[in-house]
């Protein structure tokens, strides 16, 4: 049976406005094919249990201390008779950060207690979750229905921040990824990439507030981020890399920033038309 749809994924690390070009071109496409285009969708999550997923990731510390409150309600309020009585008359909601600061000091409970932090084996299992009910749910009923689907992000993050980066293993997660997505893969991926240190001073020049995660990882681990992804499509099987389209964001760093943005819009939604103009059947 030939696949219907086309699926087209944005890629890419941080400190390059993926996102924003994603943003852009999805409203074009939605403008010029509005009948086929259906709603934005970013991984990992785009679900209630792919949000969940996502939010476990991201706040796991959050999640751990107000999963304890709710375990052990019984032993907190048979120890504080006072926590009892607001519980009881409801004014425990608004002493909660109290109460999750005394159990993060030992001062309630002190047995039932979470590790610092993710390991990577646990992040990569729950973006799989995530993924697998996105695909499940959404991405694959719409390919089958002859839709025009745009993701940002998708398995091939999970194969340069997990399986090479964070040193899981390529063909691990490749594996998992096959799973995950049913073996759907994107028709085209759009991959903008930056060396990160140009990337830093573009964003400093244009004096822009937003740094994603660059708050939270070193400079180093951006550099890793950039040569996994120069080098991940020759990593990947010919018909695979041959979906990539790379488009380098350092080429457009001499432009004013709304234009330079621009640019890239202009190369993209290229690629895209192109794409489309060449597969038409597959969604009419």
């Amino acid at each position: 049976m030939e696949r219907r749809g086309i699926l087209i994924a944005f890629e890419g690390g941080d400190l390059i406005g993926k996102s924003t070009q994603y943003e852009l071109a999805f409203k074009a496409m939605k403008e010029l094919y509005p009948q086929f285009v259906g709603v934005p969708i970013r991984e990992p999550g785009s679900s209630d249990i792919g949000e969940i997923a996502r939010y476990l990731v991201l706040q796991h510390e959050k999640v751990g201390r107000m999963l304890r409150i709710v375990k052990n309600t019984k032993e907190m309020t048979e120890r504080h008779p006072l926590l009892s009585k607001r519980l009881i008359t409801g004014e425990v909601m608004r002493d909660l950060e109290v109460v999750c600061e005394m159990l993060d000091k030992g001062k309630i409970y002190t047995d039932f207690g979470f590790g610092s932090g993710v390991t990577s084996r646990t992040e990569s299992l729950l973006f799989q979750a995530a993924r697998a009910q996105l695909w499940g749910e959404k991405l694959i009923p719409q390919l089958q229905a002859g839709k025009i689907v745009m993701v940002d992000r998708c398995g091939y993050s999970s194969d340069v921040y997990q399986g090479i980066v964070r040193g899981l293993g390529l063909e691990w997660i490749e594996k998992l990824n096959e799973f995950s997505t049913q073996g759907y893969r994107p028709d085209m991926v759009i991959l903008i990439n930056i060396d990160p240190d140009k990337g830093v001073a573009w964003l400093n020049s244009n004096k822009r507030q937003e740094r994603n995660r660059l708050d939270v990882e070193t400079i180093e681990f951006h550099r890793k981020v950039y040569d996994a992804y120069n080098r991940l499509p020759g990593m990947l099987p010919k018909e695979v890399s041959s979906t990539f389209r790379i488009i380098d964001f350092g080429d457009f760093l001499n432009f004013p920033e709304t234009e330079s943005i621009e640019k890239i819009y202009g190369v993209i939604m290229g690629h895209i038309q192109t794409y489309i103009e060449q597969n038409k059947a597959r969604i009419e």
